[in-house]
């Protein structure tokens, strides 16, 4: 079920249901326009999506996906043909070896 199409009292029932459960729920977020350069260097507009990676010890990294604002669908996805890219991150380990 897409978030877009549900109430705010359905959404929270889905919430409560995966609650303890293996699911990954999303609710969509309309994308905002941002500029990145081509390249060219030129500014162009991109309607982009970021997720953030968090584990234990706080921040993992970030993915990001995006497609040029001519050539979206609304839908930022790869089968839409957007790119997509990531940073990961890693923490120095703590209490090993003193």
């Amino acid at each position: 079920m897409l978030g877009s199409n549900t109430t705010e009292e359905d959404w929270a029932a889905h919430l409560d249901a995966a609650l303890g459960n293996p699911y990954v729920l999303q609710r969509r977020i309309r994308p905002v326009t941002e500029l990145f350069p081509d390249e060219d260097g030129r500014l162009q507009p991109w309607r982009t999506v970021w997720g953030v990676f968090t584990m234990e010890r706080g921040f993992a990294g970030v993915l990001a996906r995006g497609t040029r604002l001519e050539t979206s669908t609304g839908v930022v996805n790869i089968a839409n043909g957007a790119h997509g890219g990531t940073a990961l991150y890693e923490l120095a380990p703590t209490g090993i070896g003193g």
